[in-house]
């Protein structure tokens, strides 16, 4: 089954919408956040995968990128973010969505309706899971590298063989991206060199900004 509810602060919440899903193996329209419009959402969204999907918040269709929409508060699906065409891997407040690719390294960064702002692709050795868009929309963060318009800016600077994995988690702010190693140990870097800014002492996933 697949409830969405509603309240108002403080209120009792009232169920909008209600469905059976059915006995097979379910691809539901899940809330995953919100914009400056309203409620995202992703269409056919999967439950599970086995190995690192494209998004790492965004599990649409194969669980490679998802089909992104506003949903109003009865359930109904309104406007799909970034045009007919976009496996939505990420999306910032004001609607721009980062649109990845099955068959490509390569990222857009467009608008709500779909207009490409700017592209960038990363190196093919390169994993692509797990991107993150800066909040003013102008690099994206994937694993060890952050990506600018059309190139790759800044990639890990080795310091020495001990150097870990990285593996980005998000943004602090425009010009600081939160990464953490395999062991999950949280660390800042900056975004236009990725060196290091101090390590976090503690382990755990990056969930956002309070």
């Amino acid at each position: 089954m697949l409830d969405v509810e509603t309240a108002d602060p403080g209120g009792r919440t009232t169920i909008t919408l209600h469905r059976d899903l059915g006995s097979v193996y379910p691809q539901p329209t899940l809330i995953v956040g919100w914009d400056a419009k309203g409620p995202l959402a992703t269409l056919n969204s999967g439950l599970g995968a086995q190995a690192p999907p494209l998004s790492a918040h965004f599990f649409g269709q194969d669980l490679g990128g998802a089909p992104l929409i506003h949903l109003s508060s009865d359930g109904t699906h309104l406007d799909r973010i970034g045009g007919s065409d976009c496996l939505a891997v990420d999306e910032i407040a004001d609607g721009t969505v980062v649109c990845g690719s099955y068959d490509s390294q390569q990222f857009s960064v467009r608008n709500s309706t779909g207009a490409t702002l700017w592209q960038a692709t990363l190196p093919s050795d390169v994993g692509d899971e797990g991107p993150w868009l800066s909040p003013d929309g102008n690099a994206i963060a994937v694993r060890g590298f952050v990506l600018t318009p059309g190139r790759v800016a800044s990639a890990p600077r080795l310091n020495g063989a001990s150097q870990p994995e990285l593996f980005a988690l998000g943004w602090l702010d425009t010009n600081t991206v939160v990464e953490a190693t395999l062991s999950a140990q949280l660390s800042l870097y900056n975004a236009h060199g990725l060196t290091l800014v101090r390590e976090l002492g503690a382990s755990g996933i990056f969930e956002g900004v309070l």
